[in-house]
């Protein structure tokens, strides 16, 4: 056992945690930023995403850029009037941040993937999606390996490479994929002005549950109907096999709603993307969102 950890595998040292959340906020910053200037314009509403989101969390904000880009922007949104001139001057300096500041060290899949889901929360903020951030996308997926190979990078790569085969993007297709998009990331910040993102449940296959009886079923996530006992509860009421973690002979991973924001780095998104793998080597385990759960049970 790791020593650095207690028995539940958590840090032992607040410190320990402090640093890497606050590696994790410098990794998400760097992807927004990419995002918002995407297509070389920042609008109102992407604006006041980035001024949310530098306010949420602030004990992890306290690097220079950080201060320095939240003056700024308490600055412009003073007056409540935000002019040309002003997002000239905050397009100039996002520039400057995103040449210069907070790349990530060592390139490590986790620092990528993380920098990637904050690129989909910032060309998403403002709930559209245009070519030039669609095409600067999948430039920052094709820039490493390691993210063109891992989940959730790859689904969005591929879903990108279909669009683009006729080499036109369509209405429907930009729709598509901006849903797509807004669903692997959480993005919700029109419809509840919260900028810190969750993965919703973009992931779950549409299955029709007749009956879960002698099936292996997994739980993960918050769940909105209930807690995750719960949730097993009605499970075994049915007459299933409830486990606690994803097997290449699982039936069903069960996904709640409530993802949190570090959704990929929790066993939320570990054991999607362990299903998600062994899809890919052909087994048949299915992954159910908790709308057809609940639909199920009720």
């Amino acid at each position: 056992m790791d020593k650095t950890l207690d028995r539940n595998g958590q840090p032992l040292t607040i410190g320990y945690n402090y640093s890497r959340n606050k590696q994790k906020a410098l990794q998400a910053l760097s992807g927004i930023l990419r995002g918002v200037t995407a297509d070389t314009k920042l609008n109102d509403i992407e604006l006041l995403f980035l001024d949310t989101w530098l306010k949420t969390e602030t004990e992890y904000k306290q690097d220079g850029d950080f201060l320095d880009l939240t003056d700024l922007l308490e600055e412009v949104l003073e007056d409540g009037v935000i002019e040309q001139h002003e997002l000239d001057e905050i397009q100039t300096f996002l520039a400057d941040v995103v040449e210069y500041g907070y790349q990530c060290e060592g390139f490590d899949k986790d620092a990528l993937i993380n920098q990637l889901l904050g690129f989909l929360q910032g060309i998403t903020s403002d709930d559209v999606l245009n070519d030039k951030e669609i095409l600067k996308l999948k430039r920052m997926i094709e820039s490493n390996s390691l993210i063109v190979e891992t989940f959730p990078g790859n689904k969005i790569h591929r879903r990108i490479e279909a669009i683009l085969e006729d080499g036109v993007i369509d209405d429907d297709e930009r729709i598509d994929l901006l849903d797509m998009i807004k669903s692997i990331c959480g993005q919700q910040f029109l419809d509840t002005g919260c900028a810190e993102c969750g993965a919703t449940d973009f992931f779950g296959e549409p299955v029709e549950l007749t009956t879960i009886q002698d099936k292996a079923v997994c739980f993960t996530g918050k769940f909105i109907g209930g807690s995750r006992k719960v949730m097993e509860a009605l499970a075994k009421a049915n007459k299933a096999e409830v486990r606690g973690g994803v097997a290449r002979d699982l039936d069903y991973l069960i996904i709640g709603s409530m993802a949190s924001r570090d959704w990929k780095f929790t066993s939320h998104g570990r054991k999607i993307e362990a299903v998600i793998n062994n899809q890919q080597l052909g087994y048949s385990t299915k992954i159910i969102n908790e709308a057809t759960w609940m639909e199920f049970v009720e």
